[in-house]
C-alpha cells in the first residue's frame, strides 16, 4: 500500500501535492506491487511536504524494519520539489523509479535511484 500524508503547521492538509497511477496485480492471498511510475501533480501557492512509505505489503515485515520512505518537499517561493534521500530498505524494493512530476503547462521526469533529487520549475 502506499500513503500520502500533506502536512502543515503539524496538521493533515488537502492541498499540495497528489500521487496517481500506481498498478498493481493480486495473485490469490498474495498481492504483488508493479510500480510503473509514480505521477505527482503539484499545485503551487504554498510550501508542502509529505512523505512516501513503501512496504513489502504482505506482511508483518515493517515492525521490525522493514520499510523505506522518502520525502517530498515543495518550496513555493523557489517554485522547487526536493525528493529527498531514500531511507530504510526491505525484501523486493525497487532500486530506481521514474517519478513524472506535474506543475500547470510544465512537466518533469526523474529517474530516481534513491539519491535526493531537486526539480526546479
Amino acid at each position: 500500500m502506499y500513503s500520502l500524508i500533506l502536512i502543515d503547521d503539524e496538521k493533515e492538509i488537502c492541498t499540495g501535492i497528489y500521487p496517481g497511477r500506481v498498478f498493481f496485480s493480486a495473485f490469490g492471498s498474495l498481492s504483488v506491487i508493479y510500480l510503473i511510475y509514480l505521477f505527482f501533480v503539484v499545485y503551487p501557492g504554498r510550501d508542502a511536504s509529505f512523505l512516501l512509505y513503501e512496504d513489502e505489503g504482505n506482511n508483518y515485515n515493517y515492525e521490525s524494519g522493514a520499510y523505506s520512505t522518502i520525502e517530498f518537499e515543495w518550496d513555493d517561493n523557489r517554485q522547487t520539489l526536493t525528493i529527498g534521500k531514500c531511507t530504510g530498505s526491505f525484501e523486493g524494493m525497487q532500486e530506481e523509479r521514474v517519478f513524472i512530476i506535474k506543475l500547470a503547462d510544465r512537466e518533469q521526469v526523474v529517474n530516481y535511484r534513491g539519491k535526493k533529487v531537486e526539480c526546479k520549475f
